[in-house]
């Protein structure tokens, strides 16, 4: 058995875990924020040994966007007019762990 950490953003959270929840793959869904543009992101606990499953229903239904972020100024001198990066955001990020043991009580 395999736990899948698996981290979504937000965006995309309902229709993966519809998928999910139609192929009979149930899931713990926590709320998360990532740190570099500070938005909200879905982590989704998994419990599987449908791990290709799990991973086709996510890759199919999470996608990718670009966001631009302001860059702020390293230093007084710098100047302050509003300056952006675009960043490639979304999808999704997983984490596939071996579990040792697992019990539903």
């Amino acid at each position: 058995m395999k736990l899948i950490i698996a981290i979504i953003h937000h965006e995309d959270t309902k229709n993966v875990e519809m998928h999910l929840r139609e192929a009979h793959i149930y899931l713990t869904k926590i709320a998360s924020v990532g740190s570099f543009l500070e938005k909200g992101n879905t982590t989704l606990l998994i419990g599987t040994n449908r791990v290709d499953e799990v991973i086709r229903i996510i890759s199919s239904y999470s996608q990718k966007r670009v966001v631009k972020k302001p860059i702020v100024p390293l230093n007084e001198f710098a100047d302050l007019t509003s300056q952006y990066v675009e960043v490639e955001v979304g999808g999704a990020t997983l984490f596939i762990l071996d579990l040792q043991e697992f019990r539903k009580m």
